[in-house]
């Protein structure tokens, strides 16, 4: 009556139902009914990108300029993570988006965290990166949302910005709290500002596990029963 499926792999899908009674059976199938997507992470989530750019993962370059986020290698301190060089990219305000979906179906005290690290140009050259909540239904909610000298790890350079070591990175943490029963998409977006390089890493969502509790109501009626009505009143 309430048959439990699971797929191991991402892909599409037949339905196949067979009813079966004493006079027989018949099956029917249908077409690329189910379709699963490639890994949702559920919390608790981490990503510090060592095996690269996972499909979980998308990118989206707004603009379709040549500046986008990308995989760097040999950071300093963490190794691999997410790059934008936004200090060769002169058009101001273009928009690039690192996306992610997290299912907090089930949990509660959700929070995320990140490591960045990011060195102004200068007082008049700098970027921005936001973290935006997409939710179903609802208008996007932003959480962080700092720029220039307040999402700076380091000292304003007019050189192309590499941290030269963990001093140069910064964990931050949000309140996922008013997010919590709901599949979500989190969106690290970053402005540019023709300003200098920004990186991200170890992107990670932690949560208790609560899931729901199963509850049967029994229901004790008053009152006469109405035959002619078939009903209590």
């Amino acid at each position: 009556a309430n048959p439990t499926v699971t797929y191991a792999s991402p892909g599409t899908y037949n339905a196949t139902l067979t009813a079966t009674n004493a006079v027989g059976s018949a099956t029917y199938t249908m077409t690329a009914a189910v379709t699963v997507q490639s890994y949702t992470g559920v919390a608790p989530y981490t990503e510090n990108f060592t095996g690269g750019i996972p499909a979980a993962i998308t990118i989206t370059n707004t603009n379709a300029d040549a500046i986008t986020w990308v995989l760097a290698t040999g950071v300093p301190c963490n190794g691999s993570s997410l790059k934008i060089t936004n200090f060769d990219n002169s058009s101001t305000g273009a928009t690039d988006v690192v996306n992610t979906s997290i299912d907090l179906a089930g949990y509660t005290n959700a929070s995320l965290s990140f490591d960045v690290a990011y060195a102004p140009y200068n007082t008049t050259y700098f970027d921005r990166l936001q973290v935006v909540i997409e939710r179903c239904g609802t208008a996007d909610v932003t959480v962080y949302d700092k720029s220039g000298t307040t999402l700076a790890t380091a000292p304003a350079t007019t050189s192309a910005f590499t941290p030269s070591g963990c001093s140069q990175w910064r964990t931050e943490t949000v309140n996922l709290s008013g997010f919590e029963g709901e599949v979500i998409r989190i969106k690290f977006i970053n402005i540019s500002g023709y300003g200098n390089n920004l990186y991200l890493d170890n992107i990670s969502v932690q949560a208790t596990y609560a899931p729901p509790v199963p509850v049967k109501v029994k229901a004790l009626l008053q009152g006469p029963f109405v035959p002619a009505l078939g009903n209590m009143n």
